[in-house]
């Protein structure tokens, strides 16, 4: 699937080392909250127990914490 512009997709859901200092991988982007938040629950089912993140920008908008 093509993406578009960066502005175009805001958000990112993320894996992350579990000490939060690595990025390890972006799972996915996404253009609305609601689409970064199914992202983000099935990331939370395949990945149990790691740090999974959605981002906007610099921002983190959703954390296990």
């Amino acid at each position: 699937m093509a993406r578009g512009p960066a502005k175009d997709h805001p958000f990112k859901v993320e894996l992350w080392s579990d000490d939060d200092i690595v990025r390890l991988e972006e799972l996915a982007t996404a253009s609305t909250w609601a689409l970064a938040k199914v992202a983000y629950d099935e990331a939370v089912k395949t990945y149990p127990g790691k740090r999974i993140i959605i981002r906007q920008g610099i921002r983190v908008v959703t954390s296990p914490d």
